[in-house]
């Protein structure tokens, strides 16, 4: 008995509710179609006037420049960040150069210096000890 309640009661569902379901197909029938030539219409006018539906719509390209233009801004600020981190790092490295040139200087003072190659020893015409060395032992040796 159960069973056939439960058929019953779908039957009855069905037979009032079908008319609401094929109203509600038929409804988004006639909005699809009148979609579809409406979007027709609107291509083929704005194909003669050599747009294309495709285009951006004015709203989207006021959104793109705002858009754009808020990039631009970040991306300013990101470049002024590095050039102030560049900057510091300079004057960083200039600072610590200058102190230690204060320090070698102060240092440099009291210490004697001597040039790595005296010039003037180099222009005198004397042998060198390697010349020296060499007459003393021979040119057998060699």
């Amino acid at each position: 008995m159960l069973g056939f309640l439960k058929v019953f009661g779908k039957g009855v569902l069905y037979t009032i509710l079908f008319p609401f379901i094929v109203l509600i197909l038929v409804l988004y029938t006639v909005y699809c179609i009148f979609l579809f030539v409406f979007e027709f219409f609107r291509s083929l006018i704005l194909w003669i006037k050599g747009g294309s539906p495709f285009d951006d719509t004015p709203e989207d390209a006021e959104a793109k420049r705002i858009l754009l233009a808020k990039q631009n801004q970040e991306a300013n600020v990101q470049t002024n960040d590095q050039y102030k981190d560049a900057l510091i790092a300079t004057l960083a490295s200039a600072v610590a150069a200058q102190s230690q040139a204060a320090q070698q200087n102060t240092q440099q003072q009291d210490v004697p210096t001597l040039d790595v190659f005296p010039t003037n020893e180099l222009e005198h015409e004397e042998p060198s000890q390697i010349e020296q060395y060499i007459d003393e032992k021979g040119d057998g040796e060699q």
